[in-house]
């Protein structure tokens, strides 16, 4: 409801903006071009005739919702936004590991004749460095690079051959032969991309063996065991395709988050706002192949103006953790939703406090130790958005509003001798508006100082709500005319102001006793004139 009536606060403060006929005669006439002279003139304008209607102001003021229209006409604002999405490889860095071996010589040969050649096998055990919690059996690398820097201390010709024969790739295993002449070292790069590890055919968890086959070529030297090689493996700049196995992640949702609620913006936490059928929907779409348990630490509706906290984590659905769906192995690639709904009482008065700002804290954990068929893709993802649906049919009963704007006369005008405001307001909305507009200065600080008020007392009615029929919708208008003469002290305080504070408070039917609907239809008719004498210098 607030933009219904911000949208009316905007639209009456042209009552008081009229009243800047300077600004208004100024893109007439170049006064430039005029004596410095002093004018009493008498001015008699009309300067408003508008229809608005109820989808004319929310068009207006909706700056993040949508706006719905039944096929009756009926209005319900609905609000999205998505406060979570989290891509796997976003929670998954996966770190470059490096290893040191050394492959020494078994031989203790005085003369390796020319010609001739000793072999001799031996093997490491790799890990991937993905952490205790996490038991992969296999990785399939999109990009991964291996990189060799190896030193050789014998004194004849070898051939290593090195081979990983869990890495497949197109039904073969990888295998690399480096020869090295006596005392060489080398250093290359190799991509490994494409290539699938299958991590379950050592005892060592998110492992698996590299193993050397070396050949050692006579040249009629010495073969001793003091002959090496020296090597420093790496892999490094990993992006998987797919994981399947135990994989958990621990942080997915690392911190909170606030979001605004922009239908409360102009309300002052005063008064009573109730919606019949609010409803807010979480939903989770996940591509994760792996079982998902999120619990909301905080899920607060938080009333700056009022300091008023309204708490829906301590309400079912969301005051126990839940399950995520995953997809299965049949469903790879595909998202799976979760949703929870909460609607009622609960909803109800969390909107009776008016929230400006949602904020919530989610944990969101991987769960279970039973690999089987878990998975994660590249593209697997998590999102959660939230939608809330206000339909536009409740009360109010004092419900406070509030807006300043820019105002002023200009500098030619000296002085305000009288001023006399004339409306006819047409009323379609079954609302009554009492309203006050405050006349001030802003001073050095920020602060708005209020010097006057445009009416003289209090809030003063301005319009009274429509009638409504036995089908809930208006059935006529509710007329005013209504003259304000407006007081010398106001008149003065106009002078000077630079702000006006619009100050309202809004009522149903009834003081609110009774519940209203409000249709895409509804309108508000508006002429307004002024008359007014000043004195100006030209």
């Amino acid at each position: 409801m607030e933009f219904l009536i911000e949208r009316k606060l905007h639209l009456l403060s042209l009552i008081v903006l009229s009243c800047t006929l300077y600004s208004c005669l100024k893109d007439d006439f170049n006064f430039n071009k005029l004596a410095k002279t002093k004018w009493n003139p008498e001015f008699a304008l009309p300067l408003v005739t508008a229809e608005l209607t109820l989808e004319d102001l929310f068009e207006r003021a909706d700056t993040a919702g949508i706006i719905s229209v039944g096929n009756d006409g009926f209005i319900t604002l609905i609000y999205e936004d998505q406060i979570l999405s989290k891509s796997a490889l976003e929670l998954f860095d996966f770190p470059r590991v490096e290893q040191m071996i050394t492959v020494k010589s078994p031989f203790n040969i005085p003369t390796l004749p020319v010609g001739s050649t000793d072999t001799f096998k031996d093997s490491t055990v790799f890990e991937f460095g993905l952490g205790t919690d996490n038991q992969v059996d296999s990785i399939s690398f999109k990009n991964l690079e291996f990189i060799l820097d190896i030193t050789s201390t014998f004194s004849t010709d070898v051939d290593i051959l090195i081979r990983i024969p869990s890495a497949i790739k197109a039904g073969q295993s990888y295998s690399q032969l480096i020869q090295l002449s006596p005392g060489q070292s080398i250093n290359d790069i190799v991509s490994l991309s494409g290539y699938n590890f299958d991590l379950t055919k050592t005892s060592t968890v998110n492992a698996f063996d590299i193993f050397y086959d070396m050949t050692v070529h006579g040249n009629g030297g010495p073969v001793t065991s003091n002959d090496e090689l020296r090597a420093n493996i790496t892999f490094d700049n990993a992006q998987f395709g797919k994981m399947f196995g135990i994989i958990k992640f621990s942080d997915i949702v690392p911190e909170g988050d606030t979001v605004q609620i922009e239908i409360f913006n102009s309300a002052i936490g005063q008064g009573d706002f109730s919606l019949v059928s609010p409803k807010i929907t979480i939903t989770i779409d996940n591509s994760f192949g792996l079982p998902i348990e999120a619990n909301f630490v905080s899920l607060v509706g938080l009333n700056t103006i009022s300091g008023t906290k309204s708490h829906l984590e301590n309400e079912s659905p969301f005051n126990m953790p839940f399950i995520v769906n995953s997809p299965d192995i049949t469903e790879i690639g595909e998202s799976v939703e979760t949703t929870l709904e909460v609607d009622g009482n609960v909803i109800i008065d969390f909107i009776k406090e008016q929230p400006k700002y949602f904020v919530y804290d989610v944990n969101v954990t991987t769960i279970g130790n039973t690999a089987g068929n878990l998975f994660v893709l590249d593209t697997s993802k998590v999102e959660v958005d939230v939608k809330a649906e206000i339909p536009m049919h409740g009360t109010a009963t004092g419900f406070g509003l509030e807006d300043t704007i820019n105002f002023s006369l200009g500098d030619n005008i000296t002085e305000l001798e009288r001023m006399k405001l004339v409306s006819r307001i047409s009323n379609g909305f079954p609302l009554d508006l009492f309203i006050q507009l405050y006349l001030a200065e802003e001073d050095d600080f920020g602060n708005f100082i209020v010097t006057d008020s445009l009416f003289p007392s209090g809030d003063a009615l301005l319009m009274q709500a429509a009638p409504v029929g036995v089908d809930d919708r208006v059935s006529a208008r509710s007329e005013h005319d209504f003259e304000i003469n407006l007081t010398p002290s106001v008149l003065e305080s106009m002078l000077t102001a630079n702000k006006i504070i619009i100050s309202a408070s809004v009522a149903t039917l009834n003081n609110g006793a009774d519940n209203v609907k409000f249709f895409s239809d509804y309108g508000l008719g508006v002429k307004i004139g002024a008359v007014a004498k000043v004195e100006t210098t030209f």
